[in-house]
């Protein structure tokens, strides 16, 4: 009995494949910058072949964008970063930004404002409630 191995090798996948894969994808995105988990759920093949043909995913959607480039196309960044990591300062401001927009639809400012801020500060920061 001879069994044949049927499944593509890594190495047999050529460039133009790996790039109209991408290409494929950034389509679906409307050309915005795309992660390698998204990129596994639409194309017809691995995120891992493009790491492993441009040695990272960062560096193959840099040859993708040049690749675009070449043909008027352009690959713009994300509109926002999904494993962004916010400082205190932002999270206080924009917790200070929602309070003053929710108080001030009602009958003015909360009295209580600074007091509250100040606790959740401390909370947050220290872990500790002092007032």
């Amino acid at each position: 009995m001879n069994f044949q191995y049927k499944r593509r090798r890594l190495n047999q996948i050529s460039e133009e494949k790996i790039l109209n894969e991408l290409e494929k994808v950034a389509k679906h995105f409307h050309y915005f910058e795309f992660g390698y988990r998204e990129f596994n759920e639409i194309a017809n093949i691995s995120a891992g072949v493009v790491k492993k043909r441009f040695g990272t995913w960062g560096k193959g959607i840099e040859i993708l964008r040049k690749y675009l480039q070449g043909r008027g196309l352009n690959l713009s960044p994300r509109p926002y970063s999904p494993n962004r990591v916010y400082s205190d300062k932002e999270l206080f401001d924009e917790m200070e930004r929602i309070w003053d927009r929710d108080h001030q639809k009602q009958s003015g400012k909360c009295q209580n404002r600074d007091l509250v801020i100040r606790i959740i500060k401390n909370v947050l920061v220290v872990g500790v409630m002092r007032v």
